[in-house]
């Protein structure tokens, strides 16, 4: 691409969770290389605080909140709430005067989008899960461009175009899963995620879960868990009163090195750790959250679960044999099967073909 888009600006908007955030940086990132000159509005307490200040971007901060699952009074409110965003979001879009607004899910996309709408400025939504969200639901009716992560998105326009769920360039640089199992040897490796801010469930049950696994199928286990900060001295002190060794950490300051070194990992079922499994290529037993908006996190296992690169577990059922059933008879080659069979369900380069198509709008390519 011939890199003459110095006098190009693109905004983008995405704020609250990383599964929103990193798509978004994966996206800017790609821009960044075409020399496209960057801004960022998020939220006042979101991860984007940390990891868009720390890509050098400019941050610019929206009040607006949302209002699912938040009772009566605030759904009220909503449309002067919303009035008020709008007229605060484009205070700042015409203070960073952008070409174009990229918007990656959250609430507040829906002022962004408006404004952007209303001020005859070009704009797309990305649509990391398996289910459109609210947001995206509304502004795909009226943006310019509209993506998804998966083939059959539900709720997706007729106009949304597939591209998968766009992850930082190492993601896609590491080893086929053949390659890495080929250098591996000793206990089976378990990776369990129980999220930055702790999956309380997966954190009190995977434990003496895989406890039971040890002592019913004589096992030998190597065992990675993310407890989060909250959780992390209660995890440690599980694995060692039922006698498995373990390390647990609060953080993973280099999931890809982890997801690499994991024979089978044990986590959730987010559209980011989705997309993640399947770019590496490593199996997983997912326990989707059971009260994510519109059984979102449900809905994204399956397209590991279809393509025979993992098992679904429901949170309710954490406590059955299921888990304990699937390691009868496991071994690493047999994990290496689910592999396998979760790298083919990445998605080719998409954060390029999503850049690809900002710049081609602009009219800067």
């Amino acid at each position: 691409m011939i890199n003459n888009t110095i006098n190009n600006h693109v905004l983008i908007v995405a704020g609250g969770t990383g599964g929103h955030i990193f798509p978004g940086l994966a996206v800017a990132m790609e821009l960044k290389k075409n020399g496209v000159k960057l801004s960022w509005v998020g939220t006042p307490r979101g991860l984007e605080n940390k990891v868009v200040t720390a890509a050098e971007i400019p941050l610019f901060i929206s009040t607006f909140k949302g209002v699912r699952g938040k009772g009566f009074l605030q759904f009220f409110s909503l449309p002067w709430r919303l009035l008020i965003a709008i007229f605060e979001m484009r205070r700042i879009i015409k203070k960073i005067k952008p070409d174009f607004i990229a918007c990656f899910g959250g609430y507040i996309t829906v002022p962004a989008g408006l404004s952007a709408s209303i001020m005859k400025i070009p704009f797309l939504v990305h649509e990391q899960n398996a289910v459109m969200g609210s947001s995206n639901r509304l502004l795909s009716k009226i943006s310019n461009k509209v993506f998804v992560s998966y083939k059959d998105t539900k709720y997706a326009s007729t106009v949304a175009k597939f591209v998968g769920n766009p992850l930082r360039d190492s993601f896609h640089a590491t080893e086929i899963p053949e390659r890495r199992w080929s250098k591996k040897e000793g206990p089976l490796r378990i990776l369990v995620l129980g999220g930055s801010l702790g999956a309380t469930t997966i954190n009190i049950h995977i434990p003496v879960i895989l406890a039971r696994v040890v002592k019913t199928h004589n096992l030998d286990l190597s065992i990675l868990h993310q407890s989060g900060e909250n959780d992390h001295t209660k995890v440690k002190t599980a694995y060692k009163s039922y006698g498995l060794k373990a390390e647990v950490k609060s953080f993973l300051e280099d999931v890809i090195h982890d997801y690499i070194w994991a024979d089978l990992v044990i986590c959730r079922s987010g559209a980011g750790t989705v997309s993640e499994l399947a770019a590496i290529g490593v199996g997983s037993i997912l326990i989707p959250l059971a009260n994510a908006i519109d059984n979102h996190q449900m809905l994204n296992a399956q397209l590991l679960l279809k393509s025979g690169a993992g098992i679904v577990v429901q949170e309710k059922n954490i406590t059955g044999n299921e888990i304990l059933s699937f390691f009868q008879g496991s071994s690493r080659s047999s994990l290496l099967s689910y592999a396998i069979q979760a790298r083919k369900c990445g998605s080719s380069e998409p954060a390029l073909k999503i850049a690809n198509e900002i710049l081609n709008i602009t009219g800067k390519e």
